[in-house]
């Protein structure tokens, strides 16, 4: 007798969401994409990128911070400044035309220090005023809280240092350094799920989601929905609330379902005083099929997954026993 084992599963995996704003009357600002940039026109990344080794974890990067953008005397900050020519090279104090701030606390702000890099023959002042970035004045935006005689990078490898964030800035085709004021660049690092998939059966349809960070599923979400709906209809059906206590990997089992029917999915994580929106995962799709013919389904594969490519994954799996007793997959 011939066995076989058809297993669907559609599959994500997230990491850590940067998303980054800038927000004046006029958008001057702009990001300069390179090879590690994911956010702000993909100008911007965490630590050094491709550059270096941050001290600082993924993990233990601020929350929220921004940028205020300002030409007032009273508003800059003194910064280390060090060479893109001969890259790392410590060159003086320069000055950063306004001031960071942590804000992941907001009833506490934390100044943070700044470092930048700029040519040899540079002027020791932020102003990357270039519309094709050709200035290399990086941004280093860094951990440690704001020093005013910037002595606190001073003999530092700044390539093996504290840095958060890595920020390839230049002044917009078509607008004004500096043409509107205020101005601020506002980083938000979003937690999200490690782990969201989804297992097809004839007539349901499991969903398995999991938090990246356990700790701050725990303090921050209190239950999870889950939706679901045919493709190309508008409206969803919501699960019971699914309590996110204990952690790991979550599993919800939508039945009922008709099959040879794709249906879309959605979690969001819900907490705070009011239970509100905290997290959202993106929407998988996938097709309800019988999963096995003459045999029982034993397990299943999820580790073909590559975020290089693309969030999601498509994996199947069949096998048969053959006369003699082998088995085969």
């Amino acid at each position: 007798m011939i066995k076989i084992i058809v297993l669907i599963i559609f599959g994500s995996i997230f990491s850590r969401e940067l998303e980054v704003e800038f927000y004046s009357e006029n958008p001057w600002l702009a990001g300069h994409p390179w090879a590690s940039g994911i956010a702000f026109e993909n100008g911007i990344t965490y630590g050094l990128g491709i550059y270096g080794n941050s001290s600082v974890d993924e993990q233990s990067i601020s929350r929220q911070i921004s940028v205020h953008l300002s030409e007032n005397p009273d508003s800059v900050s003194n910064a280390m400044v060090f060479s893109s020519s001969s890259f790392g090279q410590q060159i003086g104090i320069g000055v950063f035309p306004g001031s960071a701030w942590d804000r992941s606390d907001p009833v506490n702000p934390r100044r943070l220090n700044l470092c930048f890099f700029e040519r040899d023959d540079g002027n020791l002042l932020w102003d990357p005023t270039s519309v094709n970035g050709m200035d290399l004045e990086y941004l280093l935006i860094m951990d440690s809280d704001y020093d005013s005689t910037a002595s606190a990078y001073d003999g530092v490898d700044i390539l093996y240092s504290d840095v958060q964030y890595f920020c390839w800035l230049k002044k917009r085709i078509g607008e004004e350094w500096f043409s509107s004021e205020p101005a601020t660049l506002v980083l938000v690092n979003k937690y999200t799920f490690s782990e969201f998939y989804l297992e097809s059966d004839i007539n349901s349809v499991n969903i398995y989601f999991e938090h990246e960070s356990p700790d701050i599923e725990q303090q921050e979400i209190f239950y999870y929905i889950v939706r679901k709906r045919l493709l190309g209809q508008s409206d969803w059906d919501e699960s019971p609330l699914i309590s996110s206590y204990g952690g790991g990997l979550h599993t919800y089992e939508w039945e009922g379902l008709n099959s040879n029917q794709i249906y879309e999915f959605q979690v969001s994580g819900y907490g705070g005083s009011d239970s509100q929106l905290v997290l959202t995962s993106d929407i998988l799709e996938i097709e309800t099929r019988q999963v096995s013919y003459n045999t029982e389904l034993i397990g299943f594969n999820n580790t073909a997954n590559e975020v290089l490519v693309g969030a999601s994954t498509y994996n199947d799996i069949w096998g048969y026993t053959s006369s003699d007793g082998k088995e085969y997959a």
